[in-house]
């Protein structure tokens, strides 16, 4: 009946090796990965600086076109977002499955948005771009050097206060754009049948995500702001008084 206490330096060295080995893997994968979103998020930023400021790189083109570009480049830090989760369930990635599921969700809602949303209701979509360009790049390289242990290094230390500090004001005025965004493209979608199926038809289902849009992702947003805002403010509070062991 006496527990049997197992000390490491006990065990096979074989096995000791292995499991270096396969964290060494994990944490070259999940450096890998914030480097690749690093670049992705910057190319999204520098896509949003260039339609406002009307550079030659979108130079003779209609609005539309912009934002399909920018849609474009906006799906391929979806996908990023999308091999996020299957990091997680791996346990590469430490955010958790629920928190990354609805990243990718809300990133969906608002890349659709993008293409139909009516700019003369109101700036929301200049506002929910900028947003994302200023607030998610400087996540990544602070996981990167968290990963590389160089988060108490003076780069570290800055990307660290800009990863908890920025959500502040950028979280609320990003999610509110966002979310105003895709209303405003509702009455679009509902006008050109877009993402509309009726019935009948061959698959026998019926499905409005302009509707959905309005009513039910609204509710979502109203619901979940509050608690993702109090879930990074206490995020926030373990990095300026860190517990100790």
């Amino acid at each position: 009946g006496d527990k049997i206490v197992i000390n490491e330096k006990d065990l096979p060295i074989r096995n000791l090796k292995y499991v270096e080995n396969e964290n060494s893997l994990k944490d070259l994968i999940a450096i890998l990965y914030n480097l690749v979103m690093i670049v992705l998020w910057l190319c999204f930023a520098y896509c949003v600086y260039a339609e406002y400021n009307n550079t030659a790189m979108f130079d003779g083109q209609t609005p539309q076109e912009i934002y399909e570009c920018i849609y474009h480049n906006a799906l391929s830090v979806l996908g990023g977002i999308r091999f996020n989760v299957i990091l997680v369930i791996f346990g590469i990635s430490k955010i958790i499955v629920l928190g990354s599921s609805l990243a990718f969700a809300r990133s969906i809602f608002v890349y659709i948005s993008i293409l139909y949303t009516d700019e003369s209701k109101g700036p929301y979509i200049c506002w929910a771009l900028t947003a994302f360009a200023f607030g998610e790049p400087p996540r990544y390289p602070y996981y990167m050097l968290k990963k590389l242990g160089a988060e108490e290094s003076s780069i570290g230390i800055i990307f660290g206060h800009l990863r908890y500090n920025l959500f502040l004001v950028i979280y609320p005025i990003g999610a509110y754009s966002d979310l105003m965004t895709g209303m405003m493209a509702v009455e679009y979608m509902q006008e050109k049948n877009i993402y509309i199926w009726k019935l009948p038809n061959k698959y026998n289902v019926s499905f409005n995500f302009p509707w959905f849009m309005w009513y039910i992702v609204s509710t979502i947003y109203c619901i979940m702001l509050p608690f993702n805002y109090y879930y990074l403010v206490k995020q926030r509070s373990r990095f300026y008084n860190p517990v100790e062991d």
